[in-house]
């Protein structure tokens, strides 16, 4: 899966992100057919959607960002992982299963709908993970399987967890257009909404 994290070194990679605003909403769907005229609104997620926009337009700077990235992925609507600066670092996930068994070496992050962690994969680089409570070594981290495989493997009842940046799952919620007449003199507009699974 493709990422969008923007730092060329330079700068601290937020450029992309300035002046951007969001709404949380919740995850419905409407269901028609029930008779005529009626429909009923069903919430799929505990976890409401974040959806982006940047009321302003955006830069030349964020738009040259924005597309260089959009266009190395042949401009899809396919779902793709962005690290929202605003987001916290998730701090001593409980994985799954919860406790070692003395052999198990790969655990998943929260697989339940209902937990606050669900929705979030793990930024590579970022993630420490933890045995009953001591910093321990990680072989590796799939962020796409959303998966930690420990170095050595857990013993018999200790608690597993890992503290790392989360990743959103989002998607272009419409193609970006630009208005106006030239480059100079228009506004460029891009909106994203987060989707919880593929």
């Amino acid at each position: 899966m493709a990422y969008a994290v923007f730092n060329d070194g330079v700068t601290d990679g937020r450029e992309p992100w300035v002046d951007y605003e969001f709404t949380d909403e919740p995850f419905v769907e409407v269901l028609a057919g029930k008779a005529p005229g009626q429909t009923e609104r069903v919430e799929l997620y505990a976890c409401p959607r974040r959806r982006y926009r940047w009321p302003a337009g955006l830069t030349e700077t964020q738009r040259v960002a924005w597309e260089a990235f959009l266009l190395a992925r042949g401009l899809t609507r396919d779902a793709f992982l962005v690290q929202d600066p605003r987001d916290p670092v998730r701090k001593l996930v409980a994985l799954e299963p919860a406790v070692g068994d003395g052999v198990r070496l790969t655990f998943s992050l929260p697989t339940g709908e209902g937990d606050p962690d669900f929705r979030w994969y793990p930024k590579q680089g970022s993630v420490e993970g933890y045995v009953s409570g001591a910093l321990v070594a990680l072989a590796s981290v799939d962020t796409d399987g959303r998966t930690v495989t420990f170095a050595a493997p857990p013993g018999v009842g200790d608690p597993v967890h890992a503290t790392y940046q989360g990743l959103r799952l989002v998607r272009l919620t419409e193609p970006p257009t630009f208005q106006g007449v030239t480059k100079r003199f228009g506004r460029y507009e891009l909106a994203l909404e987060e989707v919880v699974r593929e």
